[in-house]
């Protein structure tokens, strides 16, 4: 993140994650509509959004929820 608070990774299982570098703590994990593995994963500059690529060539969006949101 551009705040180097988390960072993220994608993964074969379909899933990406969201780790906190504070505590190395997985703190999110991504799973909605990858029907292939997540290749790419990127945090927007203001951290609120989080894009994924997967072998479907397609990208999507997601809202962040960190630790304690609401």
């Amino acid at each position: 993140s551009s705040d180097n608070k988390y960072f993220a990774t994608g993964c074969g299982d379909k899933n990406a994650r969201i780790y906190s570098f504070q505590n190395n703590k997985l703190t999110e994990i991504i799973s909605q509509e990858h029907p292939n593995w997540v290749q790419g994963v990127a945090f927007s500059s203001d951290n609120k959004y989080f894009a994924t690529g997967c072998g479907d060539k397609n990208a999507r969006i997601f809202k962040i929820k960190y630790e304690g949101e609401k």
